[in-house]
């Protein structure tokens, strides 16, 4: 590892592609808009140098030798950045296998796994140039690492400015993206893990802007009332008895609950996904297709069969399916007119806008991505379910704040189930469907523009909101306003 001269700086060539996504994070945090002492939008057009409110790597030496503060180079694949009142998270290029699914009654042609390369040069490869910070005594360590042997601070803060040794606005961005694959999705390989580090990095950085004066806008991520989310989801894989379905829908119903079914065309039961419907649940897609017009087909056919138009899709991974076949599949959803898909392989616990990335280029998608699921069932044995380990799980993501997906098969494990649901921590929890997730989601914070003009902060709902909304602003102009259901924009 070597120290950096301002003799070695170089600028890059061209700006990383991912930094332009930055402001989906915030937003998935709740943080709408960010403007610093002269009202200029530091999320958009955030400025640069040594007074700016948040330097990422690689960092510039003038800045540094402006801020007194020394670095170290290294790279590596992989980053392990340990929180100081916090847990470790950890940063990649996310990496996962494929493999093809057989048809049924087949036998594979393909049994070992392959790594995905994607041909695409957007998608990152190759190791990742950390700077361990060598801090004065001003400065205030947020996070540390080690690289190389070398153990050290890579984020800090001095109050007004948040000093990062890592290119975190492009890695987080990364972290919540898929490559598209035509073979289906099987296991990641490398896995980011930044929850709280974006949470970290996020009030830092508003933090240091409400410090020199700026101003803040925020919203709750769950609608008024409620901590978190919790979502059932059923793969309707097997053709279950009417009394099996009537009896869950009876525990929903004392529960308060209302869940999402996800429905294939190759064992639809119409009337079964009409009476889930018409007890107030969710009728889904779950898509074996292969390609865009296949999909298309499903979404007709469901809609044609049960007279439900699906507001979105999740992907089924047995025999005669594709598969998840990642940003081919998120691209479809939009083009059919979803709400939503799923991410699979990542843990990102609040919903977050969908990201294509193509042709050197990373783009937004109209499309929320909730939270990925957790099975309860392991296998159709009465003893392959997953208990144990997600009584201990859903209560952590809930308690984080989290949208907790329980994913469970409905002809298995319902006992389970009900247990699960029976020793959950369920106040100021939402039960909700993934379609109104990502409806409140999108209209909430995800789809919606903030601007500040003379002091006052306008905002505009990505659709009328579908349950009432607070928004709050901090720092310059502070104040606090309620948002009835209905509104689609607000001024504060």
């Amino acid at each position: 590892m070597s120290q950096r001269t301002r003799a070695e700086h170089h600028e890059p060539a061209h700006p990383d592609p991912w930094v332009s996504a930055w402001a989906l994070l915030l937003r998935k945090h709740g943080l709408l808009g960010l403007v610093d002492a002269s009202g200029a939008d530091v999320v958009r057009h955030p400025s640069k140098g040594a007074g700016a409110p948040f330097l990422d790597g690689p960092l510039d030496p003038r800045d540094m030798h402006t801020l007194g503060i020394q670095t170290q180079d290294a790279e590596t694949e992989q980053v392990d950045v340990r929180l100081v009142d916090g847990p470790w998270n950890r940063l990649c290029h996310p990496r996962f296998t494929v493999r093809p699914i057989p048809r049924r009654g087949e036998v594979p042609t393909q049994l070992d796994p392959v790594v995905l390369e994607p041909s695409d040069p957007v998608w990152p490869s190759g190791p990742i140039r950390v700077q361990l910070l060598d801090l004065p005594e001003r400065f205030t360590t947020l996070a540390t690492t080690t690289v190389a042997g070398q153990f050290g601070p890579v984020i800090a803060t001095d109050g007004r400015t948040v000093v990062s040794g890592l290119p975190l606005r492009a890695l987080l961005a990364e972290a919540h993206a898929i490559a598209p694959t035509a073979t289906s999705y099987l296991n990641h390989i490398a896995v980011p893990k930044t929850f709280e580090l974006e949470q970290l990095v996020v009030n830092a950085i508003e933090s240091a802007v409400l410090a020199a004066g700026g101003s803040s806008l925020r919203t709750d991520v769950w609608p008024s009332g409620h901590r978190a989310a919790l979502t059932i989801r059923h793969d309707y894989d097997r053709v279950c008895p009417e009394p099996v379905l009537r009896g869950l829908l009876d525990t929903y119903a004392d529960a308060g609950l209302a869940s999402t079914w996800c429905f294939r065309l190759d064992n639809l039961e119409p009337a079964h996904a009409q009476m889930i419907a018409a007890s107030g649940h969710e009728v889904s897609l779950h898509t074996t297709a292969g390609d865009e017009d296949a999909f298309l087909t499903e979404v007709q056919e469901l809609e044609r069969r049960t007279g439900v138009r699906p507001l979105g899709v999740t992907a089924h991974g047995g025999a005669g399916s594709a598969g998840y076949l990642g940003q081919h599949q998120l691209l479809w959803a939009v083009r059919a007119g979803m709400r939503y898909a799923e991410l699979l392989g990542r843990t990102p616990l609040l919903p977050f806008q969908a990201l294509s990335a193509a042709d050197g280029a990373v783009t937004p998608l109209p499309l929320v991505l909730p939270n990925v699921h957790s099975s309860i069932d392991l296998t159709t044995k009465p003893d392959g379910h997953r208990l144990g380990d997600l009584q201990k799980q859903v209560p952590a993501d809930l308690a984080q704040g989290g949208h907790a997906v329980v994913m469970n098969h409905p002809d298995i494990h319902r006992d389970e189930l009900r247990t699960l649901l029976a020793g959950l921590p369920l106040d100021h929890v939402w039960l909700a469907t993934l379609a109104d997730v990502a409806e409140w989601s999108w209209a909430s914070r995800l789809g919606g523009t903030s601007s500040h003009d003379n002091g006052r902060w306008t905002h505009r709902f990505g659709s009328p909101l579908p349950h009432p909304a607070v928004l709050r602003v901090a720092g310059a102009g502070a104040g606090e306003v309620r948002v009835p259901a209905g509104e689609t924009e607000t001024v504060i």
